[in-house]
């Protein structure tokens, strides 16, 4: 991974799976560009756009839980907040609206 000076600019030469990796190397004019292309060739080659992030398919009702058991303890307020979030975890889509107008 370098950026060498040559006679007419400046050449990037990278392997960014490593030494068995596939090659990449390309000339242009300027220092700035070739360090731009650079740093942009480490960041997409390790991203795996292919793989969908998968969604999360906790219920609430451990969210809530995680919460309580990582951040909620340390609050003043903390189990008085936990006892909210689940009550308001109980209430179906219908009951929730009736309270809470826009």
């Amino acid at each position: 991974m370098s950026i060498k000076s040559i006679t007419n600019g400046y050449e990037v030469d990278c392997r960014p799976q490593g030494r068995n990796g596939k090659r990449y190397r390309k000339k242009f004019t300027t220092k700035g560009e070739a360090q731009k292309y650079e740093r942009w060739l480490l960041s997409t080659q390790n991203q795996k756009d292919w793989v969908e992030n998968s969604a999360d398919k906790r219920p609430l009702l451990e969210l809530i839980n995680l919460w309580y058991h990582y951040h909620g303890q340390q609050l003043k307020i903390g189990v008085a907040k936990h006892k909210n979030q689940l009550i308001t975890n109980s209430y179906q889509c219908v009951q929730f609206n009736r309270f809470h107008k826009p």
